[in-house]
């Protein structure tokens, strides 16, 4: 089994640029004469000119390149069998094959450029999975990438708004303004009190409570960001019972709810932002994979290794992107457990975001100035 990227968004996209990638190598080195007749006389023409020139020792490093090179381009493989590592160490709901074969269904790919990928990408997770491994559960990212961030993030969002289905909303909207309100008023005239605001409920209010209680489970397990299993991470986080957290999710509902719902803030483009992260590594990791036999090509009508040296030291930037999305994870997560009101404002994800795109670009220089040394 390959597996390719952290999410099967961004696993699809890779391989999709794996295939597109072959496709171009069969079109100009196979099925068309450009990159044969350009390859041949850039291939004597260089010949001719180290030669010329007395350059012997670059006349064999140049040979060796172009056989090698030739053993890159010419076998090819069908990859049918392959997964992201979210599949491969924790859930998911939809499966990459089926988002790559939506698209296209083409399955042949560069069997050694094919093997570098996965093998890279192998241990990048390999490492990640002895981080999560070490470090306590509430920090683990590999089993479900992004997922924390997001769950409270859906969760906010869903607050703001309050319930979107008008029946509950009404009844709620009711309870609170008849019922609620009158046994909080008269909790706090009795505070410092034992008592719970269930306790001022007569037993036809228990009655009615108990079945909106019903009612709101099943509106959360209707919704996959609700639900209790996206929720036990982040009570996890905040070091509450799952129950507790719910409460909050409730009482944040009942403020909007009986309110307008109108209530803007920067979380929802947070949100925009963490759904984005896949695209964006997916997408680069297609970009790498389609430019590789134009690379190659270059490469070999000037014989010039700097075409080669920038695309490797891309490559392995783009590699260490799921490493790096891990790191601001950890920071972004302790951050969250250490925050007194993360539930109402999730710094932690705005943190996120922001550190992973710091390492990106502090990545970026040290990949470059280390290509310069």
């Amino acid at each position: 089994m390959h597996v390719f990227g952290l999410t099967p968004l961004d696993t699809a996209l890779s391989v999709l640029g794996l295939n597109f990638s072959q496709m171009l190598m069969d079109y100009i080195f196979k099925q068309s004469s450009i990159g044969i007749l350009l390859g041949v006389v850039a291939y004597f023409l260089i010949f001719w000119n180290l030669a010329r020139k007395g350059q012997y020792g670059r006349i064999w490093v140049y040979v060796v390149s172009i056989f090698t090179l030739v053993v890159l381009l010419l076998p090819s493989q069908s990859l049918n069998d392959y997964k992201s590592a979210q599949e491969s160490y924790g859930q998911s709901s939809v499966e990459s094959k089926d988002i790559k074969e939506a698209l296209i269904r083409f399955d042949k790919v560069p069997v050694i450029f094919t093997y570098v990928n996965q093998g890279i990408d192998s241990y990048v997770f390999a490492m990640i999975a002895i981080m999560d491994k070490i470090l306590p559960e509430h920090l683990r990212f590999l089993d479900s990438p992004y997922q924390i961030q997001k769950v409270c993030l859906y969760i906010r969002e869903g607050t703001n708004v309050g319930f979107q289905d008008k029946a509950l909303r009404a009844t709620f909207k009711s309870f609170i303004l008849q019922h609620y309100m009158p046994a909080w008023t008269r909790l706090q005239h009795d505070a410092p009190t034992r008592k719970t605001i269930q306790d001022y409920y007569s037993k036809e209010e228990k009655k009615q409570w108990q079945k909106i209680e019903r009612d709101i489970d099943q509106y959360f397990e209707n919704d996959p960001n609700l639900k209790q299993a996206s929720r036990q991470k982040l009570s996890t986080l905040l070091n509450i019972s799952n129950d507790d957290l719910k409460q909050l999710i409730i009482r944040s509902y009942a403020e909007q709810s009986i309110g307008d719902g109108s209530k803007l803030d920067v979380y929802p483009y947070v949100l925009h932002a963490l759904n984005f992260l896949p695209v964006l590594h997916g997408l680069a990791q297609m970009s790498l994979a389609v430019i590789f036999p134009f690379v190659i090509l270059a490469f070999i009508i000037s014989s010039n290794t700097a075409y080669l040296f920038h695309y490797i030291i891309n490559f392995v930037w783009v590699k260490s992107w799921a490493l790096l999305a891990t790191i601001s994870s950890y920071v972004s997560i302790y951050v969250g457990r250490t925050q007194a009101n993360t539930f109402e404002y999730p710094y932690f994800c705005v943190v996120f975001v922001g550190v992973f795109f710091v390492l990106i670009i502090l990545s970026r220089v040290v990949f470059i100035k280390g290509g310069r040394v």
